[in-house]
């Protein structure tokens, strides 16, 4: 019962971030910033996505549409793109499991939080949408506090 419990708050606050990030009048995860329409073009311009393990944080070329439209197709889809530089760059050997953790959307920022088993052992990967990733880390790291 407990787990049950957990889960349905889990999803509950999940779903409660998710619509501080949408658009209340179209719904699109990219509505309105500040106010006023911005354009795809804008919109990547400003976007920014990195990945954090073992407290690096390294830039990425996607873009935060680019992470969102993969995270609602398939949740572990964002991981995959980023899979090469974590194993490329020797930051993790060997990946034998990912799963998805935990998520935290904020205004037009997200954070997404991978479990990764390796020969490493398991750590924490985030893959993170922000212009700053140390302060949205930092907003997630008092959240779940």
């Amino acid at each position: 019962m407990f787990k049950f419990h957990r889960i349905k708050q889990f999803l509950s606050n999940w779903l409660n971030e998710l619509a501080e990030f949408m658009d209340p009048d179209t719904g699109s995860l990219f509505g309105p910033v500040n106010g006023s329409a911005a354009s795809d073009m804008e919109v990547s311009k400003v976007a920014e996505v990195f990945v954090h393990a073992f407290n690096l944080f390294i830039p990425t070329d996607l873009t935060r549409r680019e992470v969102l439209k993969m995270f609602r197709e398939d949740k572990l889809k964002p991981f995959k793109f980023v899979w090469e530089i974590v194993e490329g760059k020797g930051i993790i050997e060997e990946i034998r499991y990912v799963d998805l953790c935990d998520t935290f959307f904020k205004r037009n920022e997200f954070l997404l939080e991978y479990t990764v088993d390796s020969a490493n052992g398991r750590t924490a990967v985030k893959v993170i949408g922000s212009n700053n990733p140390q302060r949205m880390l930092e907003e997630y790291t008092r959240r779940n506090i």
